[in-house]
């Protein structure tokens, strides 16, 4: 389940690709990634956003819980440049972005053992963009992006080291539809090859999502989850189905003027079979801070 977990982070949170290139471009503006995968812009542009989660078994005194949470910063533009995160009130962790032509620079800090974690990104001559991540006790990674100038398609070349040189590691197509809609992606790696699929009847979140492995006459399905949706967008129901395990997520949502909710209730159970009853369900609840 990691491994199409991590396929479904890539088809939300992903922004690259090749042809005439265009100018660099982030498809994440206003968002807010979950744990599910799922970034839909926040309304009326907010400039900080401070997320408390804890047990709902402690909702009724959350105050202990009030000093473990996590910080988000936009710039008038749209762009994440800022999340710290806070634990008993304590920075233990800080991430700082610019944007600009040239892609994102990123510094994340750790505030507990002070090793940095560096992205750099710069344009080649061709139009890419290539990024260099380094981090500590680690080879330096690169990853190059392409921004075709129609903006349907993005193609995301990952390497092991800086050189850039031969065959990449891992390669990713996107696919949009309508710039916001990421309807495909295809993967190639050293674990072979993936596709997901995304499928909309609603502005901006999928009705459903399709996981493919192999190729040709070796296509096979490997997870199908369903989303059940409020007047908003947001998910009321997740239903993840795979060979191995089904899981069930439920929320619940109160919203301010502006349309963005600022408590969510989330109810989850994972079944490693219809008939297995022995799962039991975890409810947590996330409250919002939201500065416009």
């Amino acid at each position: 389940m990691r491994k199409y977990a991590f396929l479904l982070t890539i088809t939300i949170t992903a922004a690259a690709c090749h042809g005439p290139n265009g100018p660099y471009r982030n498809m994440e503006k206003w968002r807010l990634l979950d744990h599910e995968g799922s970034s839909l812009p926040l309304r009326a542009m907010p400039t900080q956003v401070t997320e408390y989660s804890y047990p709902a078994s402690d909702s009724v005194t959350p105050e202990k819980w009030k000093g473990s949470f996590r910080r988000y910063e936009f710039d008038s533009s749209g762009n994440l440049v800022s999340i710290d995160s806070y634990i008993d009130d304590t920075l233990i962790g800080s991430i700082r972005r610019r944007f600009d032509e040239n892609g994102m620079q990123e510094t994340l800090t750790n505030k507990i053992t002070g090793k940095l974690t560096v992205t750099t990104s710069r344009r080649l001559p061709d139009g890419r963009i290539k990024t260099i991540q380094t981090q500590p006790s680690e080879r330096p990674t690169t990853t190059i992006f392409s921004y075709p100038a129609d903006g349907d398609e993005v193609i995301r070349d990952d390497y092991a080291d800086t050189a850039a040189q031969g065959r990449p590691v891992q390669i990713a197509h996107f696919y949009y539809e309508r710039y916001y809609h990421l309807v495909k992606v295809s993967i190639t790696s050293r674990d072979g090859m993936f596709e997901v699929d995304n499928f909309y009847k609603r502005p901006y979140a999928p009705d459903s999502t399709i996981t493919f492995s192999g190729a040709g006459l070796f296509k096979k399905m490997t997870q199908r989850i369903i989303y059940r949706s409020d007047y908003l967008d947001n998910p009321l129901l997740i239903i993840s189905v795979s060979k191995t395990v089904r899981s069930f997520k439920e929320y619940s949502y109160q919203y301010d003027k502006n349309g963005n909710w600022v408590r969510r209730i989330a109810t989850t159970a994972s079944y490693k079979d219809a008939n297995d009853s022995k799962a039991l369900p975890a409810v947590t609840v996330t409250d919002r801070e939201i500065v416009y």
